[in-house]
């Protein structure tokens, strides 16, 4: 059960939602030294939090406030010192209901100088993501109390009385092995080190985490505030793994007919931690010495990828099948081996990565089931493996999907479930005994976070804070996966000396650009051990499902605490379509904003509508970079088309004659960076994750690196047919194909090898839309009136509206009330397609309703009889 269900009680009638949106925000502001309000729509006030504020521009302390310690007093992060105690009208002068007031600075320019750009971190606290602990010490070991009402992830304590240096508890340090044996210092850049008098080697609980008698934690005397973080790992029964060390160890079970797959439906998952970058490593094996004759099948981890065979008994006709995506070396990897029907797919964190087709029964053999090794001295595997499930008779995956978040059940016709005690040998399901060989050893290290922490969303099921470790690879990156795209990232080097990292989506982390190289540019990073100002940063990048730290050197170890964006599950639900989207004219200044939206903007269309001129496409996750709508070129950077606000984007010098129609991603809205890796429909296609949290209804994606038409999908367009939206043709003039758009899901969307959207060469961004409450992606027939009988309901009044012919050659029409929606005897609209002026003059078209729009042109463009259209509408 959640923690809030629980928290509110059974007699409760109404249960209280809670969103990324009340809980956590990344704030920047521009100092006045005077009185400033952030209206962050945080509750501080009454629920409490912290916030955490830091000077872009010059060389200036980290600071930290809080509701625990009151205002007019303040801690360093890059510091030893005890707090500072501050004039309470000065620097952040009050917590407030939606937010906090900065009054003037002090003088050291940390809080509110003139003219100086600030970012604030406000951390709200709420059961499952954060809250803040004080005591006084005692020289003893002891417990401390906190309300987190989850296992925590990462701790942060300062003694605030005296200068001591902070110390940090980490899930992930010592690679997630103990971890409470091992502290962190937050305020210098020393590796972890190993001393029980820090949290007196005892992990944390969803109600105390233990301190020892180090004068860091737990001085006599002296005054100390934690700042306490979910993201703490599972501890139900079954949240357990095997450690095998690569010499030796291994399990098997003997032979048995549960394991003989012949040409029925079968499942293998578990999740598995390398712990070697390279090597081959068996994970999951029937096979002894002696080739294909000798095999039924084997699951490998070969230099990270997952690799597998199949065998007929005498030759391998799964043969090699290797994985696009490699497994993350020192962090949780979810893997699935699924046949359903003809078709064998590797999925790596749910993500279909590789695929074969064959009708061939697999061999059946006397061999043992081995784990952890292919067979007996070969191949053995040095990795953790949690929850190893073999299910035969049902592809329990039959498309790209989310992962599990809770350990693995016995569903129908699971033959084995294992790796899930806390003995070696334990199970769940086995067909027999399971036999430990050399010294392999169970471990309290699983992928599986506190159930108490999925507390969050319209169905209160989702967790918000990822806290975890990975080790760099050979080529000295990782790509980690959290299950979701972050919007605020600190990162720390545990295995030697190295800065404590925070990168956010607001002051700039664009997408990782490639999987296989560099992240490229465009994160700005600030270090909360030093004063240092802001700087750029090539090493961070996001992506759809999490994030890829590069260019740090190989084989190195870091921990990470990784917040959640505010996506269709987490995000708070628009009331208002102004809420989500916004257009506004240029107001000239040339400082942020240049455009009023009085929202982060994540995606932009912008042009002049009285002049002749591209539509300009720019979106948060790619920095700078714009393309045209109406054209087929690649993305070009312009420097003034920034984000950098909460409140509108662009510091140009934008007029009132430039417009801009901006959107902020919820469930009706998503925006996908990705890359291409060529994968043809035929072999699975290319499943991208989004976060709708619905099938989305219309796709419109573009290639940003090379000259490509915009391709569009479309919920009602039928079979492969797409249109192109840098193009009046309808589908009849574009066709599409099967390697074009193969499916969408509402976690998901493929696509096949066509050059336009998926070259492995390439960089790719997509909009997603779907209907809500504010926001309705349609199709309707036209009949050919001309008095307005033919009303389109969507539910709302649409401020702006794209109407596009789908069975014939059209222009992509665009009608908005900032423009002035048509009225009686008049037309009003924009093209897509073009450079053209907007078109203003006699001949009505189309008119907003109440509840929709209203057609009163006749023929093509709007209203051919029979003819089929596409709409987006938004409220």
């Amino acid at each position: 059960m959640p923690i809030q269900q629980m928290l509110l009680g059974a007699g409760s009638a109404v249960a209280t939602k809670t969103y990324v949106d009340d809980v956590f925000s990344t704030y920047l502001y521009e100092g006045n030294n005077s009185t400033l309000a952030i209206s962050n729509g945080l509750d501080l006030a009454t629920e409490g939090g912290m916030i955490w504020v830091k000077n872009r521009d010059s060389a200036r302390d980290h600071c930290i406030v809080d509701t625990e310690r009151g205002i007019g007093k303040r801690i360093e992060t890059n510091k030893y010192d005890a707090q500072d105690v501050y004039v309470t009208t000065k620097n952040i002068s009050s917590f407030t209901s939606t937010g906090f007031t900065l009054g003037q600075d002090e003088g050291h320019d940390e809080f509110n100088k003139n003219g100086d750009n600030y970012t604030s971190w406000t951390f709200r606290k709420a059961p499952g993501f954060f809250t803040i602990s004080s005591w006084t010490g005692n020289g003893a070991n002891r417990l401390i109390s906190h309300d987190l009402g989850s296992v925590p992830g990462c701790i942060l304590i300062k003694c605030t009385s005296t200068g001591f240096n902070w110390m940090v508890y980490h899930r992930g340090s010592n690679g997630g092995v103990n971890p409470a044996d091992y502290g962190l210092r937050l305020n210098d850049t020393n590796a972890q080190t190993d001393n029980s008098a820090y949290f007196n080697d005892t992990l944390p609980t969803s109600t105390h985490f233990t301190i020892g008698t180090n004068a860091q934690v737990n001085s006599s005397g002296a005054t100390y505030v934690a700042y306490v973080f979910a993201g703490g790992e599972s501890t139900a029964a079954t949240a357990r793994s095997v450690d095998f060390d690569g010499s030796g160890d291994y399990l098997s079970l003997t032979n048995s007919t549960d394991f003989d797959f012949g040409s029925s439906n079968f499942t293998i998952e578990f999740w598995v931690k390398p712990k070697a970058a390279t090597g081959s490593m068996g994970i999951v094996a029937k096979r002894s010495a002696g080739g294909a004759a000798n095999t039924n099948f084997v699951i490998y981890l070969w230099d990270r990828k997952i690799r597998m065979w199949f065998s007929d008994g005498s030759s391998y006709f799964v043969d090699a099948l290797e994985t696009s995506a490699a497994c993350t070396n020192g962090a949780w990897n979810h893997c699935a081996i699924v046949r359903n029907g003809s078709t064998f797919t590797i999925y790596v964190n749910g993500i279909a990565s590789a695929s074969a087709t064959s009708s061939t029964a697999v061999a059946s053999t006397s061999l043992p089931l081995y784990i952890g090794c292919d067979h007996p001295g070969n191949a053995e595997l040095n990795a953790y493996i949690s929850n190893l499930r073999i299910v035969k008779g049902t592809a329990v995956y039959t498309s790209s999907f989310k992962p599990p978040t809770a350990p693995l059940t016995n569903i129908t016709n699971t033959k084995l479930l294992c790796c899930n005690n806390s003995s070696t040998t334990g199970s769940t399901v086995t067909p027999g005994t399971i036999t430990a060989n050399g010294d392999p050893t169970a471990s309290t290290d699983s992928p599986f976070d506190d159930p108490a922490g999925f507390s969050f969303g319209d169905a209160g099921d989702q967790n918000v804070i990822k806290c975890g470790s990975f080790t760099t690879n050979s080529d000295q990156y990782a790509v980690i996966d959290l299950g979701y795209e972050p919007q605020w990232i600190l990162i720390k080097r545990t295995s030697a000396s190295d800065d404590w990292i925070i990168v956010d989506s607001m002051r700039g982390l664009p997408n990782a650009q490639d999987t296989e190289a560099d992240t490229g540019s465009g994160t700005k990073q600030l270090d909360a051990n030093t004063d240092d100002s802001e700087v750029g940063n090539n090493r961070v990048g996001i992506t759809s499902t999490g994030f890829r730290f590069d260019n740090y050197g190989a084989n190195a170890s870091f921990v990470y605490v990784a917040l959640r964006r505010p996506d269709g599950y987490v995000g708070k639900p628009p009331e208002l379509g102004t809420g989500v989207f916004a257009m506004d004219t240029g107001n000239g200044t040339g400082t942020i904003p240049s455009y009023d939206s009085g929202f982060p903007v994540d995606w932009v269309l912008a042009k002049k509508p009285a002049s002749t001129g591209e539509f300009h496409s720019i979106a948060r996750l790619t920095g700078t970079n714009y393309m045209f709508t109406s054209s087929t070129a690649a993305e070009t950077a312009y420097a003034n088309f920034t984000m950098d606000s909460n409140l509108g984007w662009s510091k140009g010098q934008e007029t009132s004659s430039n417009q801009s129609w901006m959107w902020k991603r919820h469930a009706g809205l998503d925006v996908v960076a990705y890359k291409g890796n060529s994968v043809s429909a035929s072999n699975g296609g290319h499943s991208i994750a989004q976060s709708l949290s619905k099938t989305p209804e219309m796709i419109w994606i573009k290639d940003r690196d090379q000259a490509s038409n915009w391709h569009v999908f479309h919920k009602d367009l039928t079979g492969n047919n797409i249109l192109i939206l840098n193009s009046t043709a309808g589908t009849s003039g574009t066709g599409g194909d099967s390697d074009d758009f193969v499916s969408v899901s509402s976690t998901h969307f493929t696509i096949g090898s066509e050059n336009a959207i998926n070259n492995s060469a390439r960089n790719y961004i997509a909009m997603l839309f779907a209907s809500t409450a504010v926001s309705k992606v349609g199709t309707y027939t036209g009949d050919d009136s001309d008095d307005g009988s033919h009303v389109i309901d969507v539910g709302f009044t649409p401020r702006f509206l794209i109407i596009k012919r789908a069975d014939n050659s059209a222009d992509w029409k665009v009608y908005d009330t900032t423009n002035g929606f048509p009225t009686s005897g008049t037309a009003n609209y924009l093209e897509l397609n073009t450079t053209d002026a907007r078109y203003s003059g006699s001949g009505i078209s189309v008119t907003q309703t109440t509840n929709g729009f209203k057609l009163w042109s006749p023929g093509s463009p709007y209203n051919a009889n029979n003819a089929k259209y596409i709409y987006y509408a938004h409220a």
